[in-house]
């Protein structure tokens, strides 16, 4: 068994992150992919300084502009900031597009843990009351 968000080769082996990136234009989702799952899941905590982007290119075997392009799209989806100075740092939670795509499916890539659920069906609550208020 693999662990959750993990690709495997031909063989079966369970593969590298910088071996699940992909190539030409899927590499800088790849690489924002794989730092996606790593915020969502708690291995990068809110607060948190990624490395800078040569250290980050040089660990998933990419260009800098690459990496450059994955944290602008993880900057999109609200998981990080970045600033002159200060580095890129991972947002909090509650700061996140939650209702991203990738973000959902990273966190549903992962065991949802109670807070999710909860909020989760508060949001369907809420979208139900509303949709019935427009009926009425």
């Amino acid at each position: 068994m693999t662990p959750a968000g993990s690709k495997t080769g031909a063989q079966g082996e369970v593969l590298a992150d910088w071996q699940q990136i992909g190539t030409g234009s899927l590499r800088p989702v790849g690489a924002a992919d794989i730092l996606g799952r790593r915020i969502v899941s708690g291995h990068l905590t809110p607060g948190t300084t990624l490395a800078n982007l040569d250290q980050l290119a040089e660990e998933f075997s990419i260009s800098r502009l690459t990496m450059r392009e994955a944290i602008k799209v993880l900057a999109g989806k609200g998981l990080v900031s970045s600033a002159p100075r200060r580095g890129t740092v991972v947002r909090p939670r509650e700061e996140w597009s939650r209702l991203d795509a990738d973000v959902l499916g990273w966190q549903i890539g992962e065991i949802p843990n109670a807070a999710f659920i909860r909020n989760l069906f508060e949001l369907r609550r809420n979208i139900h009351y509303y949709s019935t208020q427009q009926q009425v």
